[in-house]
């Protein structure tokens, strides 16, 4: 079954991975460098900053954890029994990126709208799907650069030396 993880179920899962490999709140700030206060307040208020899920992610080091936070973040549904997937987060987010059969239907349709200069209501959905779809990729391939960067300690003075190589 494919669901996007809430906020609200992010957060809970959170609370119960702590709770299932013996942690406390306390020991979960110290190890992501936050007060224990902002912990609680996460749990009150059922939601988890997002600039920090990713370090929260890999600092718990569980697996599904690391799924449905990379879920979330992306706001796209992600198949969680693929055990292969779930194992790494960013074998998540890889999974996540091939989306190739839907991108190559959009772009079927859409040339055949385009060629055809078709204006009607079927034409107009055909369009609003593409342009929705590349905005969600827009997106999805921001998240994926900054949390590869991040994983592999990528600097921008790599980035532009690799740039102008290129």
């Amino acid at each position: 079954m494919e669901t996007v993880v809430t906020d609200k179920g992010l957060t809970h899962s959170l609370f119960k991975t702590i709770e299932s490999i013996g942690l406390t709140a306390t020991n979960i700030a110290k190890k992501v460098g936050i007060s224990k206060s902002a912990i609680s307040n996460w749990k009150e208020k059922e939601a988890i900053p997002d600039y920090i899920k990713v370090d929260i992610a890999k600092k718990l080091d569980d697996p599904e954890f690391c799924a449905k936070t990379a879920n979330n973040l992306l706001g796209t549904p992600t198949v969680s029994i693929d055990l292969d997937l779930i194992h790494d987060a960013l074998a998540q987010f890889v999974h996540l990126l091939n989306t190739e059969k839907k991108k190559r239907v959009i772009k079927d349709q859409l040339e055949e709208v385009l060629v055809h200069a078709s204006t009607d209501h079927k034409a107009r959905k055909i369009v609003i799907d593409a342009c929705c779809q590349l905005s969600e990729e827009a997106g999805l391939e921001t998240q994926i650069i900054a949390l590869l960067r991040y994983r592999f300690d990528v600097t921008d003075k790599e980035m532009k030396e690799h740039e102008r190589k290129h």
